[in-house]
């Protein structure tokens, strides 16, 4: 595999870690553009290998994200791989098997710099989002009529 080396310590901690949630989690080596996934039923819901130490190329993830949302999330990326952000949380469409949408929410964080810029970010991505998000809206509204 060409990936960075010091992926296999957090690819460990991800697999381990996915056992626990419902969440779903992922390594992004930043410098080889290699991604991996973590967590239950991912590969069965979206296009995506996980579970796995087998890599896929970012473009395959990307690939997924819902056209609307495409042009912000990559902005938010590149700001990372520049190095003028080391955290990351934001909420955008993904593509189900089904080819319908599903809202996620996505949070990273730098764990690796090479030659000052980051090299490995690792996050969850939680799939409430929408649910969350009418939760919210209810209760703004029930506390407005009270």
């Amino acid at each position: 595999m060409n990936y960075n080396p010091k992926c296999k310590e957090y690819l460990e901690a991800m697999l381990n870690i996915s056992k626990t949630t419902v969440d779903y989690f992922y390594v992004w080596d930043i410098l080889n553009a290699r991604m991996w996934f973590f967590g239950g039923d991912l590969e069965e819901r979206f296009h995506l290998k996980a579970n796995s130490f087998e890599s896929i190329h970012q473009e395959a993830y990307f690939s997924i994200v819902h056209p609307s949302d495409y042009e912000e999330l990559t902005e938010h990326l590149t700001a990372i791989k520049e190095g003028k952000v080391e955290e990351y949380n934001f909420n955008y469409r993904l593509f189900a098997k089904e080819e319908k949408p599903v809202w996620v929410n996505n949070r990273g964080s730098v764990v690796e710099k090479s030659d000052g810029l980051p090299s490995i970010l690792v996050g969850s991505i939680s799939f409430d989002v929408l649910e969350n998000k009418i939760n919210e809206i209810t209760g703004l509204y029930n506390r407005r009529v009270l």
